[in-house]
């Protein structure tokens, strides 16, 4: 009796055994499933337009979301100080993760400390020597950004007014028939260019402006807006309000892009003095919501060959994947890419020095050059 009873509680024992071990493995595939299931948001902060589209096109085309278990959302900034200032007034919280941000203003950000350190090792691009590392953004020699396209600055032409077989000189700008007939960009948007790439062309530099302020005086008769957006870009010469620009090449892309107008657009760069070259940077903010590994994933995704053609195709930039040919993506567009022609004489200035003037130069430029304009 004793030994049935015993042999009952050893039964039930392992009964409840059974069960327990049955419950746990429940609860680790249920706990597994909800891991598993968890969707992690990545939000990315980008300009809208054609950037904006280069990013949903290669985020769609490559299945990034559906292989990483990611959703991809977009926060459409207008400026990269706004970005960054959002950033800076809740740094637990920030507006995005990745950040497509302009050059000058990207140091700013860089220096003010929100920005994550870039790991080179775990950039695909870079490690199999599609991406060079001259794509970088170093400051105090550490790389805290890299460039997903490349493009140069221009002189954009109404070419039913002005033939760019003529425009052999930079100075062209400064011609008394352009009176009132062009648009620039404000130095407080893509990262006051106008103002150093008029310094190069007057034989001064970023880090020699001086010669610039005379000279822009010159010009400001011929000036009649001041650009602060791509999308004003395009509407002033499609409306033939304005018929030259001093602005990016992709310009024309963009404009042929998203308008049907009758107008027709070239761009031109000189060769009396070198175009300044630029990017987009590309930057992950300090941020404990998002693995890293998801955004290194991210970034792998931008610089493989077939995402590059698309990134260039979408925006009309040229890409810095060594191994993307545009042309073979889309081949239709060739003849407006073509128009495109990118210069070899081109300089890449010092950011750090921008950096370090940009204020400055903001000042001088508002309350020097604008009340000159227009009159």
């Amino acid at each position: 009796m004793l030994e049935k009873s015993a042999r009952g509680i050893s039964r039930l024992i392992a009964v409840v055994i059974v069960v327990v071990i049955i419950v746990a493995a429940a609860g680790v595939a249920y706990f597994a499933t909800i891991s598993t299931s968890h969707q992690t948001i990545l939000t990315v902060a980008t300009f809208g337009g054609t950037t904006l589209q280069a990013f949903e096109n290669v985020v769609n085309a490559s299945g990034f979301q559906q292989k990483y278990n990611v959703k991809v959302e977009y926060y459409i900034e207008s400026t990269t100080l706004g970005t960054l200032a959002k950033i800076q007034a809740n740094p637990s919280n920030p507006p995005a993760e990745i950040w497509l941000g302009s050059p000058q203003p990207a140091v700013t950000a860089i220096n003010s400390g929100v920005v994550q350190a870039l790991n080179v090792s775990q950039i695909t691009a870079i490690q199999n020597g599609q991406v060079t590392k001259n794509n970088l953004l170093n400051v105090n020699g550490t790389p805290y950004s890299i460039a997903d396209e490349r493009e140069y600055n221009s002189i954009l032409v109404n070419t039913q007014k002005w033939s760019p077989s003529n425009i052999t000189s930079w100075k062209w700008l400064w011609n008394s028939a352009l009176k009132n007939q062009i648009g620039v960009w404000g130095v407080d948007s893509w990262s006051g260019f106008t103002v150093y790439q008029v310094a190069k062309i007057w034989g001064g530099n970023e880090s020699n402006v001086s010669v610039a302020w005379p000279e822009l005086k010159a010009l400001a008769p011929n000036i009649h807006t001041i650009i602060e957006s791509q999308a004003q870009a395009d509407q002033l010469l499609a409306s033939g309000e304005v018929s030259v620009e001093l602005g990016p090449a992709s310009g024309v892309y963009d404009f042929y892009s998203t308008n049907s107008s009758s107008v027709h657009v070239a761009a031109v760069a000189p060769p009396d003095a070198p175009a300044f070259f630029t990017t987009d940077n590309i930057m992950l903010v300090k941020n404990n919501i998002v693995p890293l590994n998801i955004e290194y994933a991210f970034l792998n995704m931008l610089f493989t060959p077939t995402n590059q053609e698309i990134i260039s195709c979408t925006e009309g930039e040229s890409p810095v994947n060594t191994q993307a040919n545009p042309a073979s993506y889309c081949p239709s567009a060739g003849a407006v890419l073509n128009s495109v022609s990118f210069p070899n004489n081109s300089w890449t200035p010092n950011l750090q020095v921008i950096a370090a003037n940009y204020n400055s130069w903001s000042q001088e430029w508002n309350t020097q050059i604008v009340p000159l304009i227009g009159h």
